[in-house]
């Protein structure tokens, strides 16, 4: 764990695989390898964007040979989803996001933020104000819920709502 606060990924990764090695059925090692693959990926992207496509395109093909083996584990499907929305692949992120909000027997904000989002990308408008709404539901003071929600409403003609939600926005982050 150490290794990866200093930003130092490639002993994670040795100290990962070598306990994969000796404990190849643990699907939290697995996991964590694949969380150390991902920040690897963010690191690499802030300094030399071109290289690390390449490191995305491995990442996610463990990533998604991971979540298949372990369709039931919510939380994976979520974060897979989230990748999903990152690459711009929004039909395949929001099958995530449904599975990840069907199996998962509590509601979770995050998880309806991120499906609202992937409907609004989608310009399903009203099923991403309604994943919004729901947000706000659970979570008062969640800035994203109130912005993609008046942006939502005003693309939906619904200025009222729109104007309500960046007054809120507002009052919740004052400029």
């Amino acid at each position: 764990m150490m290794n990866i606060l200093l930003n130092n990924y490639s002993k994670a990764l040795d100290y990962a695989n070598d306990t994969i090695k000796e404990y190849d059925k643990n699907k939290c090692i697995k996991a964590y390898r694949i969380i150390i693959m991902i920040q690897q990926y963010i690191q690499l992207h802030i300094n030399s964007p071109d290289e690390s496509e390449q490191l995305l395109n491995n990442t996610f093909k463990e990533f998604n040979t991971f979540v298949n083996q372990n369709n039931q584990e919510h939380q994976f499907l979520f974060l897979r989803g989230c990748l999903l929305l990152y690459k711009k692949e929004f039909v395949t992120a929001l099958e995530d996001f449904d599975n990840a909000i069907k199996i998962n027997d509590e509601s979770n904000s995050d998880y309806h933020l991120m499906r609202g989002i992937c409907y609004a990308c989608l310009s399903l408008f009203k099923e991403a104000l309604a994943d919004f709404s729901l947000t706000i539901k659970m979570k008062e003071n969640c800035l994203l819920a109130y912005l993609n929600r008046g942006k939502s409403a005003y693309l939906l003609g619904d200025s009222s709502l729109a104007f309500e939600d960046f007054q809120k926005l507002l009052s919740l982050r004052p400029v």
